[in-house]
Protein backbone atom coordinates (compact mmCIF):
# COMPACT_ATOMS: atom_id res chain seq x y z
CA UNK A 1 0.00 0.00 0.00
CA UNK A 2 3.02 2.54 0.66
CA UNK A 3 4.30 1.32 -2.67
CA UNK A 4 1.15 2.61 -4.35
CA UNK A 5 0.94 5.68 -2.41
CA UNK A 6 4.49 6.56 -3.06
CA UNK A 7 3.95 5.83 -6.81
CA UNK A 8 0.76 8.23 -7.45
CA UNK A 9 2.99 11.14 -5.01
CA UNK A 10 5.27 10.44 -7.54
CA UNK A 11 3.17 10.91 -10.42
CA UNK A 12 1.67 13.96 -9.30
CA UNK A 13 4.66 15.74 -8.67
CA UNK A 14 5.98 15.19 -12.10
CA UNK A 15 2.21 16.44 -13.44
CA UNK A 16 2.73 19.56 -11.30
CA UNK A 17 6.13 20.01 -12.33
CA UNK A 18 5.25 19.84 -16.23
CA UNK A 19 2.13 22.18 -15.45
CA UNK A 20 4.35 24.98 -13.32
CA UNK A 21 6.80 24.42 -16.75
CA UNK A 22 4.01 24.91 -18.95
CA UNK A 23 2.66 27.48 -16.69
CA UNK A 24 6.04 29.97 -16.21
CA UNK A 25 6.86 29.73 -19.98
CA UNK A 26 8.76 32.81 -20.87
CA UNK A 27 6.28 35.25 -23.46
CA UNK A 28 8.02 35.75 -26.14
CA UNK A 29 7.24 36.65 -30.22
CA UNK A 30 9.15 36.58 -33.37
CA UNK A 31 8.24 38.03 -36.46
CA UNK A 32 10.02 35.68 -39.14
CA UNK A 33 8.99 37.10 -42.16
CA UNK A 34 6.19 39.06 -44.77
CA UNK A 35 5.72 37.80 -47.80
CA UNK A 36 3.73 39.40 -50.76
CA UNK A 37 1.02 36.78 -52.57
CA UNK A 38 -0.45 38.88 -54.84
CA UNK A 39 -1.00 42.79 -55.19
CA UNK A 40 -3.72 42.45 -52.09
CA UNK A 41 -2.57 39.97 -49.84
CA UNK A 42 0.80 38.75 -47.67
CA UNK A 43 1.62 35.70 -45.99
CA UNK A 44 2.92 36.08 -42.33
CA UNK A 45 5.48 34.07 -40.09
CA UNK A 46 6.00 34.26 -36.88
CA UNK A 47 7.20 31.95 -33.64
CA UNK A 48 5.26 32.45 -30.60
CA UNK A 49 5.97 31.33 -26.76
CA UNK A 50 4.17 31.35 -23.61
CA UNK A 51 1.98 29.87 -21.40
CA UNK A 52 -0.64 27.22 -23.16
CA UNK A 53 -3.85 29.14 -23.91
CA UNK A 54 -1.88 32.59 -24.66
CA UNK A 55 -3.22 34.55 -28.00
CA UNK A 56 -1.13 34.60 -30.63
CA UNK A 57 -1.36 36.19 -33.76
CA UNK A 58 -0.34 39.18 -35.83
CA UNK A 59 -1.38 43.33 -35.53
CA UNK A 60 -0.52 45.28 -38.76
CA UNK A 61 -1.27 49.07 -40.19
CA UNK A 62 -0.56 52.11 -41.37
CA UNK A 63 2.00 53.66 -39.22
CA UNK A 64 4.87 51.86 -37.72
CA UNK A 65 4.45 49.99 -34.26
CA UNK A 66 1.17 48.45 -34.78
CA UNK A 67 -0.90 47.54 -31.47
CA UNK A 68 -4.00 45.43 -30.72
CA UNK A 69 -5.62 48.93 -30.96
CA UNK A 70 -4.76 48.97 -34.75
CA UNK A 71 -5.54 45.77 -37.03
CA UNK A 72 -5.51 42.19 -35.35
CA UNK A 73 -5.45 38.83 -36.66
CA UNK A 74 -5.28 36.56 -34.27
CA UNK A 75 -3.97 32.43 -34.94
CA UNK A 76 -4.85 30.98 -31.90
CA UNK A 77 -3.82 29.79 -28.65
CA UNK A 78 -0.22 28.62 -27.64
CA UNK A 79 -0.49 24.52 -26.93
CA UNK A 80 3.39 24.18 -27.25
CA UNK A 81 6.71 25.42 -26.54
CA UNK A 82 8.12 28.22 -29.10
CA UNK A 83 4.97 27.97 -31.55
CA UNK A 84 5.48 28.33 -35.38
CA UNK A 85 2.91 29.89 -37.35
CA UNK A 86 1.19 31.37 -40.98
CA UNK A 87 -1.50 33.85 -40.80
CA UNK A 88 -2.59 35.07 -44.68
CA UNK A 89 -3.61 38.64 -44.62
CA UNK A 90 -5.86 39.52 -46.95
CA UNK A 91 -7.89 42.51 -48.36
CA UNK A 92 -4.75 44.94 -48.52
CA UNK A 93 -4.50 48.30 -50.85
CA UNK A 94 -2.28 47.94 -53.55
CA UNK A 95 1.01 50.32 -53.42
CA UNK A 96 -0.04 51.09 -49.88
CA UNK A 97 2.78 50.60 -47.40
CA UNK A 98 2.24 48.37 -43.88
CA UNK A 99 3.82 47.49 -40.68
CA UNK A 100 3.41 44.46 -39.25
CA UNK A 101 4.01 42.41 -36.12
CA UNK A 102 3.31 39.43 -34.59
CA UNK A 103 2.50 39.51 -30.80
CA UNK A 104 1.49 37.15 -27.70
CA UNK A 105 -1.74 38.67 -24.91
CA UNK A 106 -1.08 36.16 -21.40
CA UNK A 107 -3.74 37.18 -19.43
CA UNK A 108 -3.08 41.40 -19.28
CA UNK A 109 0.28 41.09 -20.44
CA UNK A 110 1.53 41.90 -24.29
CA UNK A 111 4.67 41.48 -26.46
CA UNK A 112 4.81 42.57 -29.45
CA UNK A 113 7.87 41.57 -32.19
CA UNK A 114 10.13 43.84 -34.29
CA UNK A 115 7.93 44.94 -36.95
CA UNK A 116 8.53 44.53 -40.95
CA UNK A 117 7.41 47.30 -43.40
CA UNK A 118 6.17 46.17 -46.95
CA UNK A 119 4.83 48.24 -49.69
CA UNK A 120 1.86 45.87 -51.01
CA UNK A 121 2.71 45.98 -54.89
CA UNK A 122 4.19 42.64 -56.62
CA UNK A 123 6.12 43.37 -59.83
CA UNK A 124 4.94 41.90 -63.07
CA UNK A 125 7.72 39.86 -63.14
CA UNK A 126 7.61 37.58 -60.22
CA UNK A 127 5.29 34.86 -59.95
CA UNK A 128 4.50 33.47 -57.07
CA UNK A 129 4.24 29.50 -56.97
CA UNK A 130 2.31 27.29 -54.64
CA UNK A 131 3.96 26.72 -50.94
CA UNK A 132 5.23 22.99 -50.25
CA UNK A 133 3.43 21.97 -47.18
CA UNK A 134 6.41 21.15 -44.89
CA UNK A 135 6.81 21.44 -41.09
CA UNK A 136 9.25 24.49 -40.44
CA UNK A 137 11.29 22.62 -38.97
CA UNK A 138 13.08 21.48 -42.34
CA UNK A 139 15.70 23.17 -43.00
CA UNK A 140 15.74 24.04 -47.07
CA UNK A 141 19.07 23.29 -48.71
CA UNK A 142 20.07 25.41 -51.79
CA UNK A 143 19.52 22.90 -54.13
CA UNK A 144 17.37 22.48 -57.33
CA UNK A 145 17.29 20.17 -59.56
CA UNK A 146 15.10 20.55 -62.88
CA UNK A 147 14.02 18.36 -65.09
CA UNK A 148 12.76 20.14 -68.27
CA UNK A 149 11.17 17.07 -69.76
CA UNK A 150 9.17 16.91 -67.10
CA UNK A 151 8.18 20.32 -66.37
CA UNK A 152 9.36 19.58 -62.74
CA UNK A 153 11.73 21.03 -60.06
CA UNK A 154 12.94 18.84 -57.23
CA UNK A 155 14.01 20.62 -53.73
CA UNK A 156 15.67 18.94 -50.83
CA UNK A 157 15.29 19.45 -47.08
CA UNK A 158 17.31 18.67 -43.82
CA UNK A 159 15.29 16.86 -41.33
CA UNK A 160 15.10 18.67 -37.73
CA UNK A 161 17.99 15.70 -36.37
CA UNK A 162 20.81 17.64 -37.57
CA UNK A 163 22.98 14.89 -36.24
CA UNK A 164 21.29 12.07 -38.38
CA UNK A 165 22.10 14.69 -41.51
CA UNK A 166 19.62 13.13 -43.34
CA UNK A 167 17.31 14.63 -46.53
CA UNK A 168 13.58 14.57 -48.21
CA UNK A 169 13.14 16.03 -51.20
CA UNK A 170 9.65 17.47 -52.46
CA UNK A 171 8.81 17.99 -56.62
CA UNK A 172 6.51 20.48 -57.67
CA UNK A 173 4.96 20.42 -61.26
CA UNK A 174 4.61 23.89 -63.07
CA UNK A 175 2.37 24.77 -65.62
CA UNK A 176 1.26 28.41 -67.13
CA UNK A 177 -1.21 28.74 -65.02
CA UNK A 178 -0.99 26.36 -62.17
CA UNK A 179 1.68 24.98 -59.65
CA UNK A 180 1.24 22.02 -57.41
CA UNK A 181 3.20 19.80 -55.09
CA UNK A 182 3.44 16.21 -56.08
CA UNK A 183 5.03 14.09 -53.29
CA UNK A 184 7.63 14.34 -50.56
CA UNK A 185 10.04 11.54 -50.59
CA UNK A 186 11.73 9.66 -47.22
CA UNK A 187 14.42 10.61 -45.50
CA UNK A 188 17.41 9.37 -47.11
CA UNK A 189 21.71 10.18 -45.97
CA UNK A 190 22.04 14.22 -47.16
CA UNK A 191 25.62 15.78 -47.81
CA UNK A 192 26.33 19.25 -47.54
CA UNK A 193 27.65 20.62 -51.05
CA UNK A 194 26.29 18.07 -52.97
CA UNK A 195 26.54 18.04 -56.91
CA UNK A 196 23.58 17.12 -58.72
CA UNK A 197 23.24 18.13 -62.49
CA UNK A 198 22.44 17.49 -66.00
CA UNK A 199 24.75 17.38 -69.13
CA UNK A 200 23.02 17.78 -72.65
CA UNK A 201 23.90 16.89 -75.87
CA UNK A 202 23.45 18.29 -79.20
CA UNK A 203 21.44 15.33 -80.27
CA UNK A 204 19.06 15.86 -77.57
CA UNK A 205 20.16 13.32 -75.26
CA UNK A 206 21.06 14.23 -71.33
CA UNK A 207 22.66 12.26 -68.33
CA UNK A 208 22.57 12.89 -64.80
CA UNK A 209 25.61 13.28 -62.72
CA UNK A 210 25.75 13.54 -59.03
CA UNK A 211 28.17 13.09 -56.40
CA UNK A 212 30.95 14.85 -53.69
CA UNK A 213 29.65 17.57 -50.76
CA UNK A 214 30.98 16.33 -47.30
CA UNK A 215 28.94 15.92 -44.03
CA UNK A 216 29.73 17.94 -40.62
CA UNK A 217 30.05 16.38 -37.28
CA UNK A 218 31.55 18.05 -34.31
CA UNK A 219 31.96 15.30 -32.19
CA UNK A 220 34.70 14.08 -34.84
CA UNK A 221 38.46 14.68 -34.40
CA UNK A 222 38.35 15.93 -38.01
CA UNK A 223 34.44 17.42 -38.40
CA UNK A 224 34.13 17.88 -42.36
CA UNK A 225 34.51 14.24 -44.03
CA UNK A 226 34.70 14.92 -47.72
CA UNK A 227 32.82 12.36 -50.21
CA UNK A 228 35.16 11.42 -53.53
CA UNK A 229 32.45 9.87 -55.33
CA UNK A 230 30.96 11.14 -58.40
CA UNK A 231 28.39 8.69 -60.41
CA UNK A 232 26.71 8.88 -64.02
CA UNK A 233 23.10 7.81 -63.53
CA UNK A 234 21.18 6.10 -66.81
CA UNK A 235 20.66 6.35 -69.46
CA UNK A 236 23.41 5.11 -70.05
CA UNK A 237 24.00 3.96 -67.01
CA UNK A 238 27.57 4.83 -66.48
CA UNK A 239 27.56 3.70 -62.44
CA UNK A 240 30.35 5.19 -60.27
CA UNK A 241 32.92 6.97 -61.95
CA UNK A 242 36.63 7.70 -61.27
CA UNK A 243 36.56 9.01 -57.90
CA UNK A 244 36.93 13.01 -57.40
CA UNK A 245 40.43 13.57 -56.77
CA UNK A 246 40.81 17.41 -55.46
CA UNK A 247 40.92 18.57 -51.78
CA UNK A 248 39.22 18.21 -48.88
CA UNK A 249 37.11 21.50 -49.79
CA UNK A 250 33.51 22.41 -51.14
CA UNK A 251 33.49 23.47 -54.64
CA UNK A 252 31.76 25.24 -57.43
CA UNK A 253 30.75 23.91 -60.22
CA UNK A 254 29.95 24.99 -63.91
CA UNK A 255 29.02 23.10 -67.24
CA UNK A 256 28.71 23.13 -70.97
CA UNK A 257 27.85 20.55 -73.77
CA UNK A 258 29.78 17.44 -72.27
CA UNK A 259 31.89 18.79 -69.61
CA UNK A 260 31.81 19.69 -66.05
CA UNK A 261 34.46 21.87 -64.11
CA UNK A 262 34.53 21.77 -60.22
CA UNK A 263 36.47 24.62 -58.59
CA UNK A 264 37.93 23.98 -55.34
CA UNK A 265 36.84 26.59 -52.79
CA UNK A 266 39.90 26.61 -50.82
CA UNK A 267 42.91 24.46 -51.00
CA UNK A 268 44.83 25.75 -54.14
CA UNK A 269 41.78 27.33 -55.37
CA UNK A 270 42.36 24.05 -58.43
CA UNK A 271 39.89 23.74 -61.04
CA UNK A 272 39.20 19.93 -62.10
CA UNK A 273 37.12 19.06 -65.77
CA UNK A 274 35.27 16.25 -66.11
CA UNK A 275 35.24 15.61 -69.70
CA UNK A 276 31.63 13.10 -70.34
CA UNK A 277 33.20 11.95 -73.73
CA UNK A 278 36.46 10.58 -72.20
CA UNK A 279 35.25 9.25 -68.84
CA UNK A 280 38.23 6.81 -68.51
CA UNK A 281 40.41 9.86 -67.72
CA UNK A 282 38.74 10.61 -64.79
CA UNK A 283 39.19 14.31 -63.37
CA UNK A 284 41.80 16.23 -64.88
CA UNK A 285 44.01 19.32 -63.51
CA UNK A 286 43.31 23.00 -64.88
CA UNK A 287 44.62 25.91 -64.04
CA UNK A 288 43.96 27.16 -60.32
CA UNK A 289 42.40 30.69 -60.01
CA UNK A 290 44.37 33.16 -59.24
CA UNK A 291 42.95 34.29 -55.42
CA UNK A 292 43.48 35.09 -51.97
CA UNK A 293 42.92 32.50 -49.56
CA UNK A 294 39.44 33.20 -47.73
CA UNK A 295 37.16 33.62 -50.77
CA UNK A 296 33.56 31.93 -51.53
CA UNK A 297 32.82 31.47 -55.32
CA UNK A 298 29.56 31.34 -57.18
CA UNK A 299 29.63 30.02 -60.66
CA UNK A 300 27.82 29.93 -64.43
CA UNK A 301 28.58 29.58 -67.59
CA UNK A 302 27.75 31.21 -70.81
CA UNK A 303 28.60 30.56 -74.42
CA UNK A 304 31.31 27.44 -73.32
CA UNK A 305 33.22 29.73 -71.12
CA UNK A 306 33.10 29.12 -66.90
CA UNK A 307 32.42 32.65 -65.14
CA UNK A 308 32.84 32.81 -60.99
CA UNK A 309 31.85 35.53 -58.78
CA UNK A 310 34.80 35.77 -56.03
CA UNK A 311 32.81 36.77 -52.53
CA UNK A 312 34.48 36.97 -49.33
CA UNK A 313 36.45 39.49 -50.13
CA UNK A 314 37.60 42.22 -46.74
CA UNK A 315 34.86 45.28 -46.53
CA UNK A 316 35.84 47.88 -48.55
CA UNK A 317 37.17 45.46 -51.50
CA UNK A 318 34.74 44.41 -54.62
CA UNK A 319 33.45 41.39 -55.61
CA UNK A 320 35.37 40.73 -58.15
CA UNK A 321 34.86 38.58 -61.43
CA UNK A 322 36.63 35.89 -63.46
CA UNK A 323 36.53 34.04 -66.68
CA UNK A 324 37.39 30.52 -67.55
CA UNK A 325 38.71 30.51 -71.00
CA UNK A 326 39.16 26.31 -71.60
CA UNK A 327 40.36 26.48 -74.72
CA UNK A 328 43.58 28.68 -73.17
CA UNK A 329 43.30 27.08 -69.96
CA UNK A 330 43.37 30.76 -68.68
CA UNK A 331 42.10 32.43 -66.27
CA UNK A 332 40.80 36.50 -67.39
CA UNK A 333 39.83 39.16 -64.74
CA UNK A 334 36.66 40.70 -65.99
CA UNK A 335 34.34 44.32 -64.70
CA UNK A 336 33.48 43.92 -60.53
CA UNK A 337 30.55 43.37 -59.79
CA UNK A 338 29.25 46.99 -59.19
CA UNK A 339 26.68 46.52 -56.44
CA UNK A 340 27.27 46.11 -53.06
CA UNK A 341 29.89 43.70 -51.69
CA UNK A 342 28.61 40.85 -50.11
CA UNK A 343 28.66 36.91 -49.06
CA UNK A 344 26.17 34.00 -49.78
CA UNK A 345 24.73 35.20 -52.93
CA UNK A 346 23.18 33.04 -55.71
CA UNK A 347 24.04 33.00 -59.64
CA UNK A 348 22.58 31.52 -62.41
CA UNK A 349 23.49 31.98 -66.19
CA UNK A 350 20.31 32.18 -68.71
CA UNK A 351 20.95 32.09 -72.74
CA UNK A 352 23.55 34.74 -73.55
CA UNK A 353 23.36 36.42 -69.70
CA UNK A 354 24.60 35.90 -66.44
CA UNK A 355 22.62 36.46 -63.09
CA UNK A 356 24.07 37.31 -59.66
CA UNK A 357 22.43 39.02 -56.53
CA UNK A 358 21.04 38.42 -52.88
CA UNK A 359 23.22 37.44 -50.01
CA UNK A 360 24.67 38.87 -46.66
CA UNK A 361 26.46 42.50 -47.08
CA UNK A 362 29.84 42.63 -45.98
CA UNK A 363 30.15 45.48 -43.47
CA UNK A 364 27.30 45.59 -41.90
CA UNK A 365 24.26 43.24 -40.44
CA UNK A 366 21.49 43.14 -43.44
CA UNK A 367 20.32 40.90 -46.33
CA UNK A 368 20.18 41.79 -49.09
CA UNK A 369 17.59 41.29 -52.49
CA UNK A 370 18.73 42.79 -55.36
CA UNK A 371 19.82 40.81 -58.64
CA UNK A 372 22.23 41.88 -61.39
CA UNK A 373 22.28 41.32 -64.87
CA UNK A 374 25.90 40.85 -66.68
CA UNK A 375 26.40 40.90 -70.31
CA UNK A 376 29.79 39.07 -71.11
CA UNK A 377 29.52 41.04 -74.56
CA UNK A 378 29.86 44.78 -72.66
CA UNK A 379 31.51 43.23 -69.41
CA UNK A 380 28.44 45.43 -67.77
CA UNK A 381 26.53 45.17 -64.95
CA UNK A 382 22.65 46.26 -64.72
CA UNK A 383 20.33 45.92 -61.74
CA UNK A 384 17.39 44.25 -62.57
CA UNK A 385 15.09 42.94 -60.30
CA UNK A 386 14.58 43.12 -56.29
CA UNK A 387 13.55 39.67 -55.21
CA UNK A 388 9.99 40.28 -53.35
CA UNK A 389 10.51 36.64 -51.59
CA UNK A 390 11.24 36.05 -47.60
CA UNK A 391 14.84 34.80 -47.89
CA UNK A 392 18.04 36.40 -48.80
CA UNK A 393 20.74 34.13 -48.46
CA UNK A 394 21.22 30.12 -49.36
CA UNK A 395 18.36 29.92 -51.77
CA UNK A 396 18.33 27.24 -54.57
CA UNK A 397 17.96 28.70 -57.94
CA UNK A 398 17.32 26.19 -61.63
CA UNK A 399 16.42 27.51 -64.72
CA UNK A 400 14.06 25.36 -66.77
CA UNK A 401 13.13 25.67 -70.43
CA UNK A 402 14.27 29.15 -70.40
CA UNK A 403 12.58 30.30 -67.33
CA UNK A 404 14.06 31.37 -64.10
CA UNK A 405 12.56 29.95 -60.14
CA UNK A 406 14.41 30.59 -56.94
CA UNK A 407 13.30 30.30 -53.40
CA UNK A 408 13.32 29.19 -50.33
CA UNK A 409 16.86 29.75 -48.15
CA UNK A 410 17.17 31.68 -45.10
CA UNK A 411 16.20 35.26 -43.98
CA UNK A 412 19.16 36.72 -42.79
CA UNK A 413 18.48 39.70 -40.63
CA UNK A 414 19.66 41.35 -37.54
CA UNK A 415 17.99 40.58 -34.40
CA UNK A 416 16.63 42.90 -31.48
CA UNK A 417 20.52 42.86 -30.02
CA UNK A 418 21.85 43.74 -33.44
CA UNK A 419 23.39 40.19 -33.96
CA UNK A 420 22.56 38.23 -37.50
CA UNK A 421 20.01 35.88 -37.06
CA UNK A 422 18.67 33.58 -39.62
CA UNK A 423 15.38 31.94 -40.19
CA UNK A 424 14.36 29.75 -42.52
CA UNK A 425 11.96 29.64 -45.71
CA UNK A 426 9.94 28.30 -48.20
CA UNK A 427 8.33 30.73 -50.89
CA UNK A 428 9.20 29.81 -54.14
CA UNK A 429 9.12 32.18 -57.36
CA UNK A 430 9.34 32.41 -61.15
CA UNK A 431 11.10 35.25 -62.34
CA UNK A 432 9.79 36.29 -66.06
CA UNK A 433 12.52 38.67 -67.33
Amino acid sequence: MKKIVLLWSLLALTACEKTAEIMNRPVRVELLSVVLRNNTSVEVEGRANGANGAEFGVVYGLKPLPTLADNRQPKGQINKAYQEFVVDIEALTTGQRYYFRTYVKENEEIKYSSQIELVITLPRAWRRLNRIDISNDYQPLPEILADGNANTLTVYFRTPDSEALEAIAGRIEIGDEFSFWSGITAPRPALLNYQRFYLRYADGNRELFQGLGYQYNPQLPNPYQFSRIFIGEPPPGRGRLPDYPGADAPVALFHFNNVAYFLEKGGNYQLWLYDNDAPSRGFQQRAALPVKSGTDFQAFSINNKGYIIAEGNPVGNPVRVFEYDPTRDQWNAKANFTGESRTKGIAWARGKLGYYGMGQATGRVAGLKDIWQYDPATDRWTAVAEYPGGGNVGLGVAVMNGQIYLGFGYRAAASAAGALQYAPRYDLWQLRL
